[in-house]
């Protein structure tokens, strides 16, 4: 596994279980503002929604 692959998992299993948490909280309050809390989580967890993120802490890496 290389540097981007690994930095994208972690940043896919902060953002899975961020949502979750925010999606289950946002059903208590109301149940359409959890629908559209988990819609939002899932759009944002597709494939290639982080290659500015990775770039980042890739370029931050080399310089460290």
């Amino acid at each position: 596994m290389n540097d981007m692959d690994e930095y994208t998992e972690l940043i896919d299993q902060r953002l899975r279980s961020y949502y979750e948490a925010i999606s289950k909280e946002a059903r208590t309050y109301h149940p359409f503002i959890g629908d559209v809390s988990a819609q939002v989580g899932e759009f944002l967890l597709r494939k290639g929604k982080r290659i500015a993120s990775c770039s980042t802490l890739l370029t931050y890496k080399g310089y460290t």
